[in-house]
């Protein structure tokens, strides 16, 4: 409103001073040094007409002049205050004649105003004027009298063409108004005046309205004023203007804008869009001004949906002050915002390509204070909020309340309720000082449901327990200013943690920072997820890579900020660990740290100590870096560490760790110490790495005085087994190489043997490479072994050289063995492989050639070794049984391999195998046997299966034996010779279960088997058939079955059957033995899981067709079953024959009662008692005779 009426007033006086002053003193052009001359003497300034100036009176009294211009305050921004391309001024010549003047046409062409405010504070609108005459009062209230209506002066139309006003301050962008072109008219010099036209405010298109009453000295004249925006926004007063007792304006004012950061950036001239003020707004008030006050009562401001009601008074005179009260209801601000996201789209504006970071301050480090407060102007505020929605919550009763007066800000109340009952105060006081304006308060904040505050923020807390992260406070001193930010006497609690100090924080665009802080305590594992993975072991294909390029140096970090740091800790517990007094003592200062000392008194039972430099510029002093550790109870440790031990922590004794690095950060020098478990290990050396790859060359020696202790501690073997191995030595050196490889060379000497390696390694490729060759000898393998199985005694002798020949190529993902040459004793192997770990387990994929390998030397001899203190699984039955231990089967899946073996012979005691042909695949936990055949018994033998590691193990083996030798394998097994012949044999079976008696349980599946021109041994079939010709007595069957079962032979053309297998039980239903004299058929059962049978031999005699057969019945333990016969049938047969043949003959030698006597042909028996004893001495009848004559016969041998 002031920069319109300046504007109108200015346009108005100055058409008034061309239009009556400077004629009244302008005598053509000869008169324009009289001109200026007179303008400066009224205003101490110059006034320059560079044009011509002419003047008629007839037919129209007509004034014009060309290139006026009117100088500026000097010191000012530009040499003019004002310029005029063109004047012309035309009157009216009879209303003249009268005393009337009446302006038909006054034309500012070009009008240019510039209205200035300098840095030293003058106004290039306030002139330097005479001195007053004696008799004026110098007040501009009592001068100022309006013209007398009887000076009649009226302008009939007055345009101002293309003008151009602007307002420069030094602290603020101009305000421009350009292409000004407006029409006035004033009835009379003292109004009522009209105004219209349109004008482009900041290059944006504006419309002014503005009229104005009679200007009676002792009435209000109407006034009201309308600018508008377009759509950027409008301006609207109606009111009045009063002269007297003082000018004043009152009236309506109103406001209103569709978007208020389109608004602010017309008026000062921005052109960023401010995302949170794209809000309509609208502005209502009873506005009262005078030239030293000015009040806007019954405020009523809208800004989007919130609304808010106020008061704003100021005074003008002497120091402006302004003081502002406003309360507001409710302001969503989630609305706020979405109404932006949905207007603008929720991805911010993409930087375009190849656009710079702002330069200059970084981000942040601003303390938000401006650089000096203003003094020329005195402030208050009192800010009330009942209500903010955001993300979803209320920020309740937000107030603040501030006075600025006299340079000095009074902070008394910033304040807020803030969700999970939180709330936050900030209060105190700035002034100007040396370095600008500071801030000196305090803070406090206090939550009694910080997890419900951290969600609002959108803190995710999900991996911290429930129960942690439930109360916060905070009281500080602050302190800020441009150029740092303190804060101190910091009383920090969060549950039960407290921590109390200092901290200061430099606002430069190099971060910098100091802190003195004490924590009494923290449970870190409180607020751990309760599941912590183990740390994983660091492959080297997962380390990063720069390609070649050089790495950052590992401490360039230390150059980008400067800090002092102190920290004590009281008490830390983590993983279960406790860690006392932890104190951190360390600076950083132009990118190098000093550390006076970091240490912890017990850390797990360990205590540590850092000290020394690290220099991240190479103009730097080389550093040194001290370091030591040691701790008594190292489980403790690794616990801390969350690191798995590899054996028990007990076993390792002490662990020590001691050293110093020093050099530069591109170049330093290594000696270290390690001790564990009795061992000592020492590295030392030097490391560049200035360049990729780092320049190495280190040496690394190790001794332990007793390797059976060593194997104790990490292998857990008992320090009596095995015999003395003596001391264990290592060294091993590492030296970078005029390639990215670097030279190793390693031994080891233990047990009397000697392991070595030597090659080339890439630690630092993409996928780290190595071509070594790896030598391994022993003159004695036998003790080699007993390294790790310290109670292996095996048979033979024991000096049996061993020798190890490799070549190892390739990287961690893929490298082959080639070239092997193996020895262990007299067997010796060859062959290649290959390691490939790209998919999800290692793969081993090897072909070999071997000798004749000769099992039983290798095997333990059960005469030396010592008694076995694992127990025995109790049989099922027998003195043997199924184990019920669940299988071991997880090697399984700890790798896969691919094996194709061929070796001359196989030999396992009197077991060869020749030629013999292993091809097998393990992938997936899936164990396939494709091939595994060779000759066995003078015959063939092939086999093929599978066994499948699940949670319940699954197998199945098929085997085809073809021209075996009963009597070699019976021989080869130290087994009696029962069988002889050629046999083949098939078997095909499945199970599946978690045991060895869970497998057999569920065996099934079928087979069969095939002898032929064999001989059984152990019974004579043929002699039984031919001696049943003679016999006519069941006893003497029976002493001659017994007597045939007892031993002989029974050759046979042909022993075969089949069998299936249902649960671990075999059953067979056709077996059969096919001989000269007879045949047998075999059925029954063999109950593996119970290591029974039940099995019935059924023969027959071919020569005796009419015979019955007889039976053999095994049953009892499979190891020793019992023979039983069954001859009741033959028995019967025998005895019936025996009466056909002997009847007659044997009825006589029963007649007499004395008779005794037996044929001649057999020996006499004593006679079995008869059924019935007779009553009286009589002749018996033929039926009696009979009778007592079958007994007889029955028992005769």
């Amino acid at each position: 409103m002031r920069v319109v009426l300046i504007i109108v007033g200015s346009l108005l006086a100055l058409a008034v001073a061309l239009v009556l002053i400077v004629p009244a003193v302008v005598d053509w052009n000869d008169y324009k040094p009289r001109l200026t001359q007179a303008v400066r003497d009224a205003t101490g300034r110059d006034l320059a007409i560079d044009g011509d100036i002419g003047l008629s009176i007839l037919p129209t009294p007509t004034l014009s002049a060309q290139g006026v211009r009117f100088a500026n305050l000097p010191g000012g921004s530009a040499p003019d205050m004002a310029r005029l391309k063109a004047l012309d001024v035309e009157i009216s010549l009879m209303p003249l004649l009268t005393g009337t003047v009446q302006v038909e046409r006054l034309v500012l062409v070009e009008p240019f105003i510039l209205l200035e405010q300098t840095a030293d504070g003058r106004h290039n609108w306030i002139f330097e004027a005479p001195a007053p005459d004696a008799g004026a009062t110098g007040d501009p209230q009592e001068d100022f009298t309006p013209p007398a209506r009887g000076s009649a002066i009226q302008f009939d139309n007055v345009r101002i063409e293309n003008g151009t006003l602007i307002y420069r301050s030094p602290d603020a962008a101009d305000q421009r108004i350009e292409k000004l072109t407006a029409t006035i008219t004033a009835p009379t010099l003292y109004g009522p005046y009209q105004a219209n036209g349109t004008l482009a405010y900041q290059g944006n298109p504006a419309t002014l309205e503005a009229s104005l009453g009679s200007l009676e000295f002792d009435r209000p004249a109407p006034l009201s004023l309308r600018l508008g925006l377009a759509e950027r926004g409008n301006l609207a007063f109606s009111g009045s203007l009063q002269r007297s007792p003082k000018l004043s304006v009152s009236g309506r004012v109103e406001a209103e804008s569709g978007n208020l950061s389109t608004l602010l950036n017309t008026v000062f001239g921005g052109k960023t869009p401010i995302v949170a003020l794209e809000q309509k707004l609208a502005l209502q008030g009873t506005l009262s001004a005078t030239p030293e006050t000015l009040a806007l009562d019954d405020m009523l401001l809208t800004f989007g949906a919130a609304r808010g009601t106020g008061a704003l008074n100021a005074r003008l005179d002497g120091t402006p002050t302004v003081d502002l009260v406003l309360e507001v209801g409710r302001v969503d601000l989630d609305k706020i915002m979405g109404d932006i996201i949905a207007q603008r789209g929720a991805e911010p504006p993409a930087r375009a390509q190849g656009q710079d970071q702002p330069q200059g301050r970084l981000q942040g480090t601003s303390s938000g204070l401006p650089s000096h407060l203003p003094e020329d102007i005195n402030l208050s505020l009192d800010l009330t909020v009942e209500a903010i929605d955001y993300r979803g919550r209320l920020i309740r009763q937000l107030r603040t309340n501030f006075a600025l007066e006299q340079g000095r800000l009074a902070l008394n109340q910033l304040s807020a309720q803030l969700p999970g009952g939180s709330e936050a105060s900030l209060l105190g006081a700035a002034s100007n000082g040396p370095d600008g304006a500071r801030f000196e308060g305090s803070v406090e904040m206090a939550s009694t449901n910080l997890r419900d505050l951290a969600e609002w923020l959108r803190m995710d807390l999900s991996k911290v327990p429930a129960e942690r992260l439930r109360s916060l406070s905070l009281q500080s001193d602050i302190a800020v200013d441009s150029r740092e930010l303190r804060l101190s006497q910091i009383d920090l609690r969060v549950d039960s943690s407290k921590l109390t100090g200092g901290l200061t924080y430099l606002l430069q665009s190099r971060p910098s920072f100091g802190a003195t802080l004490t924590l009494d305590r923290l449970n870190l594992d409180a607020y751990m997820a309760a599941v912590q993975q183990r740390l994983a072991p660091v492959v080297p294909e997962q380390l990063p890579r720069t390609d070649g390029a050089a790495p950052r140096p590992l401490l360039a970090v230390l150059d980008s900020f400067d800090a002092n740091l102190k920290l004590q800790v009281g008490q830390m517990t983590y993983r279960g660990q406790q860690i006392r007094n932890i104190t951190i003592d360390t600076s950083v200062l132009e990118g190098v740290a000093t550390i006076r000392d970091i240490s912890v008194a017990d850390l797990a039972g360990a205590r540590a100590k850092l000290s020394g430099s690290l220099a991240a510029r190479e103009d730097a002093p080389a550093g040194e870096l001290l370091f030591d550790l040691s701790t008594r109870a190292p489980g403790q440790f690794f616990q801390l560490l969350n690191i798995q031990a590899p054996v028990e922590p007990a076993r390792l004794g002490t662990l020590a760790v001691k050293g110093k690095l020093a050099g530069t950060p591109t170049a330093f020098d290594v000696d270290s110490a390690l001790s564990i478990a009795g061992a000592e290990m020492k590295v030392t050396g030097s490391m560049g790495v200035a360049q990729f790859p780092p320049r190495l060359d280190l040496v690394a020696e190790g001794s332990h005085p007793n390797l059976a202790q060593l194997l104790t501690a990490f292998a857990g073997r008992s320090p009596t087994d095995g015999p003395p191995l003596g001391d264990i030595r290592l060294w091993l050196t590492a030296r970078s190489g005029e390639t990215d490889a670097m030279a190793m060379n390693g031994r080891i000497e233990a047990a009397g043997g000697m392991l070595s390696l030597a090659g080339d390694v890439n630690p630092f490729a993409p996928v780290p490479t190595f071509a070594v060759q790896l030598e391994a000898n022993n003159a004695n393998a036998v003790r080699m072994l007993r390294v790790v199985a310290p109670n292996y005694r095996p048979r033979g002798d024991r000096d049996r050289p061993f020798m190890l020949n490799t070549r190892l190529s390739g990287n961690v993902s893929a490298f082959d063995l080639a070239d092997i040459k193996l020895q262990m004793g007299d067997i010796e192997m060859a062959g290649a492989a290959t390691v490939s770990r790209s998919g999800n387990r290692p793969k081993l994929t090897a072909k070999l050639t071997a000798n004749d390998i000769v099992v039983d030397p290798w095997l333990s001899d059960p005469d030396r070794a010592p008694k076995s203190k694992m127990p025995v699984p109790v049989p099922v039955s027998g003195p043997q049984g199924w184990s019920r231990e669940p299988l071991s089967l997880a090697g399984l899946r700890a790798m896969d391999v691919d094996l194709n073996v061929e070796a001359s012979a196989v030999q396992l005691g009197e077991y060869r195998v020749d030629e013999a042909l292993l091809a097998l695949l393990l992938q997936d936990g899936v164990l396939d046997l494709s091939k595994l055949e060779g000759g066995l018994f003078g015959g063939t033998f092939m086999a093929n299966g599978q066994l499948v590691a699940n949670e319940t193990p699954t197998m199945r083996l098929s085997l085809r034996v073809k021209d075996a030798d009963l009597r070699q394998a019976a021989a080869s097994a130290d087994q009696p010779q029962h069988i002889r012949g050629l046999a083949d044999f098939d078997l095909d079976v499945n199970s599946r279960g978690v045991s060895q008696a869970a497998l057999v349980g569920a065996l099934a599946g079928e087979g069969r088997f095939a002898v032929r021109e064999g001989v059984a041994e152990g019974f004579d079939l043929a002699s039984v058939s031919a001696q049943l010709k003679e016999l006519d007595s069941a006893a003497a069957f029976l002493g001659l079955a017994k007597a045939a079962f007892g031993g002989g032979e029974t050759p046979f053309q042909r022993l075969d059957g089949t069998y299936k297998i249902e649960k671990g039980m075999i059953r067979t239903e056709d077996a059969t033995l096919v001989a000269a004299a007879g045949e047998g058929k075999v059925t029954g059962v063999i109950d593996l899981p119970k290591q029974l049978v039940d099995a019935q031999a059924v023969f027959t005699l071919t020569e005796h067709p009419k015979a019955p057969p007889f039976t053999v019945n095994f049953t009892g333990s499979l190891s020793e079953p019992q023979t039983n016969f069954s001859t009741r049938a033959l028995e019967a047969f025998i005895a019936q024959r025996a009466i056909e043949r002997g009847l007659m003959r044997l009825i006589p030698e029963q007649v007499a009662p004395d008779s005794g006597a037996a044929p001649a042909t057999q020996t006499p028996a004593t006679p079995a008692p008869t059924t019935e004893q007779p009553q009286s001495q009589r002749t018996p009848t033929p039926r009696e005779q009979l009778r007592q004559m079958l007994p007889r016969l029955l028992n005769k041998e």
